[in-house]
């Protein structure tokens, strides 16, 4: 198993790399990101292009998410259309 941690900078709101440990074979795996909740797609794009660094093919990248907002689900899909995620799946919006 392997572990990226990337938290935003509170004062430039950029995310920021803290911690990265990877298989050496990751290329090889079919790869599950999680990210508790994608608001602007920020984080979550560093974390692909960190995979594709890698050798991750973008389509062995699955993003799994508790809550998407839609402009994120919009820029992930946007940057990395080969990029699987439960934001494609279901996208919940509520008009009350």
């Amino acid at each position: 198993m392997g572990k990226i941690l990337i938290q935003t900078n509170d004062k430039t709101m950029e995310p920021e790399l803290y911690y990265l440990r990877l298989p050496k074979d990751i290329d090889k795996y079919k790869v599950m990101l999680l990210d508790a909740t994608v608001a602007t797609g920020a984080a979550a794009m560093m974390a692909i292009r960190i995979l594709l660094d890698h050798d991750v093919p973008e389509e062995n990248i699955y993003v799994l998410s508790l809550l998407m907002s839609e402009p994120g689900v919009h820029a992930l899909a946007y940057a990395f259309p080969k990029v699987s995620g439960n934001g494609e799946i279901v996208l919940v919006h509520n008009q009350t």
